[in-house]
């Protein structure tokens, strides 16, 4: 088995917490199957399947998505699937990734307190304390 991993550096094992990129092969009322290639066949039910079921409603047997793996193995030998941590991950990391870069970072208010704005960044809720803002900005708070 090492020497195949040696040889073929492009199959890696599956670990609990990596996103790996997955085909939908097949759904039912409240589970989604799909094709991971060689890691085998995914599930995407229950609570995982409840919170991403708008994302899901749109999605067609053969689109491909991003999932993060929460157990390598259920009872019934499926790997079991979050596209919601997955989606969460991969937000975070852009926004990290931006910060870095120093980049400037739009974001939606949705509602101002006494101490600040209640702002949203790529579905993420946010704040930005009135210390932050210009001066010319406070009276509008």
């Amino acid at each position: 088995m090492k020497e195949l991993l040696e040889n073929n550096s492009s199959i890696k094992p599956a670990q609990v917490g990596k996103i790996v990129e997955g085909k939908i092969i097949g759904r039912a009322r409240s589970t989604a199957f799909l094709d991971l290639g060689p890691l085998g066949a995914g599930i995407i039910y229950g609570k995982e399947f409840q919170e991403a079921k708008d994302e899901l409603k749109n999605l067609k047997t053969g689109d491909v998505v991003l999932a993060k793996i929460i157990d390598l193995e259920n009872d019934e030998g499926y790997v079991e699937l979050s596209l919601n941590q997955a989606s969460n991950e991969l937000i975070w990391e852009r926004l990290a990734d931006k910060k870095a870069k120093d980049e400037t970072i739009t974001v939606k208010i949705s509602g101002a307190n006494k101490g600040g704005l209640l702002a949203e960044v790529s579905g993420i809720p946010a704040f930005l304390p009135v210390s932050q803002l210009l001066a010319e900005h406070y009276p509008k708070v």
